[in-house]
């Protein structure tokens, strides 16, 4: 069976190139495991969907597309050109966009939606095609995770396997990297994000560090972990650390602002670690305790602070506005914030509901109304160098007006204060 996984171009992004997610490319070594012919392509930074389908393989018997909210215009446009063409008899979606359905894919076109992990799935499909057209839930795998293969990086031409993943505060260059999954699924309970509450499943070390050492072998020395749960086990996170360094990769994380110890940082430092961001979102506590956190404004400074003081070169805080819990005194609030630590980075982001998450299906609850016809571009900077708004109203409360003019008041305030990070 042919089977071709395509990355979608993601004309969205000012650096369509920095960052390669691993599910597509999780598939697709599975299914070339179990003896499929497979090819994968990445089209993140190819302008258009016909440049990207002349580029695909002259037929296949199975596409898979994969992608988030935003790819969604894109994936319709790609399965539609497949299909007409005759490229491929059946295309399969999954991925985070795979929770608008039927709404907004393209069923004409498309022949199975895969909500959940894909790897039995796609096996499945290679032998005998999808049942119709239908919507497929996956609420685990089939088999303990450390028994699927980890991603093979070689089916990714090395210019696109990502880029630069630093802030140049860490004053580290970065000309080829990837990411680095440590675990699946997440223990929190973020009202905003489609992991929440999700089963916590660890990597064994042992499969960890053998792909670590794969990922050597390719001569890539940078690394994203691109995980929800390194810091929830201080022992592992060590373990880990232990890995990266023994292989000799620099790397970031991106992690829950819970540890609030100097020397657990500076010893990350010392075995490679260049940047640490901390999922904050909001320095209105009313704002965390809305989108159920389970965080106290004060803990995530303690753990700014921690990392700061530490020998790690780059802190970044990644931020999010126009909530439905926002009200006037959020803004003057992550100003403060800002301004108490200038040597840090600040990443902020436009709040949107995205489906399948708890706020998504309580707005009664959280009491906010979505703005008509409003896009799922979550950026505040935009390679079209468009303007970012808000997607939704506060019921009794802020206006989109408002909410959107506070967002653009504190962006203008990072990047006047050069502590802006444009992504």
């Amino acid at each position: 069976m042919r089977i071709h996984f395509v990355y979608p171009p993601q004309p969205y992004l000012v650096d369509p190139t920095a960052q390669v997610g691993l599910g597509l490319l999780s598939l697709a070594t599975y299914a070339a495991e179990k003896g499929h012919d497979v090819s994968v392509q990445v089209a993140h930074a190819i302008p258009t969907v016909p440049e990207t389908v002349a580029a695909m393989p002259t037929i296949a018997d199975l596409v898979c597309l994969g992608g988030a909210l935003i790819d969604v215009p894109v994936i319709n446009d790609l399965a539609r050109e497949i299909k007409q063409r005759s490229l491929a008899p059946c295309v399969v979606v999954g991925g985070p966009l795979a929770d608008e359905h039927p709404t907004s894919i393209d069923m004409w076109h498309v022949d199975a939606i895969v909500q959940g992990p894909g790897e039995d799935l796609v096996v499945e499909f290679a032998k005998v095609g999808p049942v119709g057209r239908m919507l497929y839930r996956v609420k685990r795998l089939r088999q303990d995770i450390n028994q699927y293969p980890f991603p093979d990086r070689r089916m990714i031409p090395e210019h696109l396997r990502g880029g630069r993943i630093y802030h140049d505060n860490a004053g580290v260059g970065c000309e080829s990297s990837t990411t680095l999954l440590t675990s699946r699924g997440c223990g929190g309970a973020c009202s905003f994000c489609r992991s929440a509450c999700s089963k916590y499943e660890p990597y064994s070390l042992d499969r960890i560090e053998r792909e670590v050492a794969d990922i050597a072998s390719l001569g890539i020395t940078d690394i994203r972990v691109s995980d929800d749960n390194f810091v929830d086990d201080l022992s592992r996170a060590d373990k880990i650390a232990n890995i990266l360094h023994e292989y000799n990769m620099r790397w970031r994380i991106s992690v829950r602002a819970a540890v609030d110890m100097p020397t657990f940082y500076s010893i990350l430092a010392r075995k490679g670690c260049v940047e640490v961001s901390f999922g904050i979102e909001s320095a209105d506590q009313a704002v965390l305790d809305g989108l159920r956190k389970r965080l106290m404004v004060r803990q995530a400074k303690a753990a700014m602070q921690a990392a700061v003081d530490s020998e790690i070169p780059s802190v970044r805080g990644l931020l999010m506005m126009a909530t439905p819990y926002d009200t006037p005194e959020t803004l003057p609030l992550n100003k403060a914030l800002v301004e108490e630590f200038p040597d840090v980075a600040f990443s902020l982001t436009v709040f949107y509901p995205f489906p399948g998450t708890p706020i998504r299906r309580r707005p009664a609850l959280d009491r906010y109304w979505m703005v008509p016809r409003v896009d799922p571009n979550i950026y505040l900077f935009r390679a079209d160098g468009s303007e970012p708004e808000a997607k939704i109203g506060i019921v009794d409360g802020m206006t989109p007006d408002q909410l959107t003019a506070s967002l653009i008041a504190m962006r203008d305030f990072l990047v006047e204060r050069g502590q802006h990070h444009p992504g």
